[in-house]
């Protein structure tokens, strides 16, 4: 029940963020979801977004490449040491270098990573280093709600130039 609260919150963050999900995926019941995860080795998986690429189309419009995010879960352990970091950006290598002749995919740069118990110093550390890689971690804790969709928390929006 964990994996599947936590599963949920992540893709409705992603949404939020703009990230394409599936009102299906959002929306599926936990019968379905154990269903689908018995068979399946891993939760892990790739969501994208278009983002401004600063060119322009022929007729005048911006053009748009789509940008992926890598969400790894990582809870069955319970601290998480550099070895996992490496497996998450060697992946994104991988994937970037698959589609490094497809110009409407973006450099494959972010990840989300879910984990149990926590990261070892060292992970932490390895992951300041790595850029240009931008490796987000959220305890699996802390996604079991999604607290922007609660009654007492207002929407949250990106504030304009003047209002800040």
């Amino acid at each position: 029940m964990v994996s599947f609260r936590t599963r949920k919150t992540v893709l409705e963050i992603l949404r939020d963020r703009g990230y394409e999900i599936n009102d299906n995926d959002i929306n599926q019941s936990f019968e379905d979801f154990k269903s689908d995860y018995e068979t399946k080795p891993s939760q892990n998986f790739i969501a994208k977004r278009e983002v401004a690429d600063g060119g322009m189309e022929v007729d005048g419009a911006a053009k748009t490449k789509m940008e992926p995010i890598f969400v790894v879960f990582a809870t069955d352990v319970e601290k998480i040491g550099r070895e996992t970091i490496n497996k998450v950006i060697t992946t994104m290598e991988q994937y970037t270098k698959m589609n490094e002749t497809d110009e409407q995919i973006t450099e494959f740069l972010n990840a989300i990573l879910i984990v149990k118990g926590g990261i070892t110093p060292i992970a932490k550390k390895y992951m300041e280093m790595c850029e240009p890689f931008m490796i987000e971690t959220f305890m699996q804790e802390e996604l079991l709600v999604n607290i922007t969709h609660h009654d007492l928390v207002p929407k949250h929006t990106v504030l304009a130039d003047a209002e800040k």
